[in-house]
């Protein structure tokens, strides 16, 4: 079991967190460099099994449905346990196999397929295995609070039965292939506001059964228009009296004519101060992402050591357990991601503690501080800049550990950064913060990409450029591969539910930057930033759909305790 990308082998203990598995939808991988070529056709691995649940040593037959032509010409089954199954070459088309499995859980079946043009695909599928007959299942989900046009809505699982296959139909399919999802609790982003027949299909070996709601999705949340709050001008007259001038009044009642008559008086016009018309008072900056039900604040504070300029963080809360900071003092867009923080509650395990994860895309030096709310304990980490062409962050599993914080508050070290050593590398060169600030001036697509969005695959300008991705953990050799989280045109992050089982948890991070029409010595590229938060290792696929260029990136592995991930700034012209 391996959560973010942490083996439980290499511990020695287990979770139930290795019931959790989910199946995923099927995925293209092309590659170059790492031996791998796009498949021609789009051809596709599936497989079925029979009976969908099964009792523990009774047989499952699994069929291959997945198409044949280019010629399949390796199967590699991993069953989740054991030794995988390789059948080099297998029957034109492959035979039927059988496999037992050993104790009552979920098990997370993968299929790998290699074709005869050199392609490959790979499709992932929970088979669930039980000690008790199976009863009839009764289909129920809940949906995250308040959706809303564009934003990230979570789909809740809470059938009985269990079950051991969804389906869900978002009721949207104007959103494509991302309309249908096989994973227990999904996302999805609606693109426009009004109402949706949501609908979950359940189904286990005694029966199926399936429920449906309306999901009303949200209008984005609008600014209201300002409060004319002039004051119109006013005049004030202040009257100036002299003193009379003679002697006492007599004490009859006779007024008598005074020997002076106070009647001179002084006009002046004050004119007050007026609020301009329309005036807003602009909303707070948000500066700290709060995590794990509030109990931890981060902010951040990020340093060019070109220039010596400092800025804080604009924080972007993306739930409960994961946010990012923009740094528009240095890029001019707040909604540009920078640098990321991600943490788990894993207090179930040894140590009691809770994880921290912290990565950039950018080559800014960084630095993040994380406060325990309950305890007072405070963590400080910096991102590596050793290698500005790297974008190293760190992994910090023993950070806020309850068993030491209950009897003293510890400050704890800084992680310090050690200097950049030698020349400077190829992006710093390229960039500085001038020319950063500048970049979102220049925007010159060539051409209107033909990349489709789906489960797997980011769009990334203008649905140019078509992102996947693959993960082995090293200590099993378990291969899945990413599901796909668009965050716009120029973002996305993967989740691995294959290892995680949480589809929602960002484990590997995209941008790319169009700097084509910028001026040299940094211009005529597109830009290609990826990192990842978790120590797996990543295989990150980018097809250009207009020119038929690929470009393959892996993290760097060298130390697990650092998550380094790469930029390049001449990939594609």
């Amino acid at each position: 079991m391996s959560i973010c990308g942490f083996s439980s082998r290499a511990s020695g203990w287990s979770t139930p967190a290795r019931l959790f598995g989910l199946p995923l939808r099927v995925t293209l991988l092309g590659a170059l460099s790492c031996g791998l070529a796009a498949a021609s056709g789009g051809a596709q691995a599936d497989f079925n099994f029979t009976p969908i649940s099964n009792k523990v040593g009774d047989p499952v037959t699994f069929s291959y449905t997945g198409q044949t032509t280019p010629t399949v010409t390796r199967l590699v089954w991993n069953w989740d346990h054991g030794l995988p199954t390789i059948i080099d070459p297998p029957a034109d088309p492959p035979d039927d196999i059988t496999h037992p499995f050993p104790s009552a859980r979920t098990f997370n079946v993968n299929l790998t397929v290699t074709f005869s043009d050199a392609s490959m695909s790979s499709i992932t599928k929970s088979v669930g295995i039980s000690n008790a007959t199976p009863v009839t299942p009764v289909a129920l989900f809940t949906v995250s609070a308040f959706p809303t046009v564009g934003q990230i809505v979570s789909f809740t699982d809470g059938s009985t039965g269990p079950p051991d296959r969804w389906t869900w139909d978002f009721g949207d399919p104007g959103s494509g292939a991302s309309n249908t999802s096989y994973l227990q609790n999904p996302t999805h982003v609606f693109g426009a506001a009004g109402d949706y027949q949501v609908r979950l299909s359940i189904q286990n070996a005694a029966d199926l059964d399936d429920e449906t709601k309306t999901v009303t999705v949200l209008p984005p949340p609008t600014i209201p228009p300002p409060t004319n709050t002039r004051t119109p001008t006013a005049t004030v007259t202040p009257t100036r009296t002299a003193t009379s001038i003679g002697p006492p009044p007599p004490t009859n009642t006779r007024t008598p004519t005074p020997l002076v008559t106070p009647t001179r008086t002084r006009t002046r016009t004050v004119t007050p101060v007026r609020t301009p018309t329309g005036t807003v008072t602009p909303p707070p900056i948000p500066r700290v992402v709060a995590l794990l039900q509030s109990r931890f604040r981060v902010v951040l504070e990020a340093n060019d050591p070109r220039t010596g300029r400092t800025e804080q963080g604009q924080a972007i809360a993306q739930g409960d357990r994961f946010g990012y900071f923009s740094l528009p003092g240095f890029t001019g867009d707040a909604s540009f991601p920078e640098v990321f923080v991600k943490m788990a509650d894993a207090r179930s395990l040894p140590g009691a503690s809770f994880w921290t994860f912290h990565t950039g895309l950018t080559d800014l030096q960084y630095t993040m501080t994380v406060t325990d709310g309950t305890t007072g304990a405070v963590r400080t980490y910096r991102n590596d800049r050793s290698d500005p062409a790297r974008l190293c962050g760190g992994a910090d599993t023993a950070a806020f550990q309850e068993s030491v914080f209950r009897a003293s508050v510890s400050r704890g070290p800084v992680v310090a950064s050690p200097a950049p050593k030698g020349p400077a590398s190829a992006l710093a060169k390229r960039v500085s913060s001038a020319w950063r600030s500048a970049l979102s001036s220049y925007r010159k697509l060539t051409g209107t990409g033909s990349c489709v969005a789906g489960p797997n695959n980011l769009c990334l300008l203008d649905n140019r450029f078509r992102v996947t991705l693959s993960a082995t953990d090293p200590r099993t050799g378990r291969f899945a591969v990413g599901q796909a989280l668009a965050q716009g045109d120029r973002f996305g992050y993967f989740s691995l539910p294959a290892f995680t089982g949480d589809s929602t948890f960002p484990e590997v991070l995209a941008k790319m930057l169009d700097a084509t029409a910028a001026p040299p010595p940094i211009g005529g590229f597109f830009w290609v930033f990826h990192t990842g938060l978790t120590d797996l290792q990543y295989s990150m696929t980018v097809v250009d759909t207009v020119t038929g260029t690929v470009k393959v990136y892996q993290n760097d592995r060298s130390d697990p305790s650092r998550l380094c991930g790469g930029a390049d700034t001449a990939a594609f012209r």
